[in-house]
């Protein structure tokens, strides 16, 4: 693979992980373009529409990540986010194997569409359940809809990363307390114990994760769930880069 290269990745910075279970520790943050899905929840649509609905050209080459992770060998966590960043799978596992190189740590973000078999340390499994499902309008056409049901619902895929990887996390947003039915299925399905499960609320404004949270606690005690915060909304809003 050219390492000089422009690759179909749109975002290089530094961050604090903002969700799941290595949350407030530092991380890279690299964001691949491009994704399947068009998830549009109760009151948000997806929250980075610039990797999904309006996918962006890439920017950045594998030379650049190199470079980037040299200037911080204080930290040793990298997240591997997007849009959708099985979409690119070689890619992916030419990348997974140059962060490798450094040991680091790596997070692999996935809604579950598509497989790969790049060297990750944590599987951030983030099925997309019925609350995304996108609604028919004059931007909406049902082959669209259909896509969308077609790919969130990669039962298979799903379960090749809870088999394969030796740590995983059931990330799931939640728009209303009826979602948590809907999770309870999936855990039947996939075969996920309570205990890897974390209830995120839907939310691109720090109220409306807080008020998500005033009832999601609740659910957590009662059925051993993790609370997931969302650090980096709660700070900066929708800002990008944040």
């Amino acid at each position: 693979m050219d390492y000089n290269k422009i690759q179909p990745i749109i975002d290089l910075h530094t961050c604090l992980q903002g969700e799941g279970k290595l949350v407030g520790v530092p991380h890279i943050l690299i964001r691949t373009s491009g994704c399947p899905l068009r998830c549009t929840f109760k009151d948000t649509i997806c929250d980075t529409p610039y990797s999904s609905y309006r996918p962006e050209n890439g920017k950045y080459s594998l030379n650049d990540i190199k470079s980037f992770v040299e200037q911080y060998p204080q930290i040793k966590y990298v997240m591997i986010t997007g849009g959708e960043p099985t979409m690119h799978d070689q890619l992916l596992i030419e990348l997974c194997r140059i962060l490798k190189s450094y040991d680091l740590y790596i997070t692999l973000e996935t809604a579950g569409t598509y497989k790969t078999n790049a060297v990750v340390d944590l599987i951030s499994l983030s099925p997309k359940m019925s609350n995304s499902t996108p609604k028919l309008s004059p931007s909406i056409t049902q082959d669209t809809i259909d896509r969308h049901e077609k790919y969130r619902k990669n039962y298979k895929t799903m379960l090749h990363y809870i088999n394969q990887y030796t740590d995983y996390q059931l990330k799931c947003v939640v728009s209303t307390p009826e979602d948590i039915r809907e999770i309870l299925e999936l855990q039947t399905i996939l075969n996920v114990p309570n205990n890897k499960v974390y209830l995120m609320p839907e939310g691109i404004e720090a109220d409306q994760i807080t008020s998500k949270h005033l009832w999601l606690i609740e659910y957590c005690i009662n059925y051993g769930y993790n609370l997931c915060d969302k650090l980096h909304v709660r700070y900066f809003g929708s800002k990008r880069d944040a």
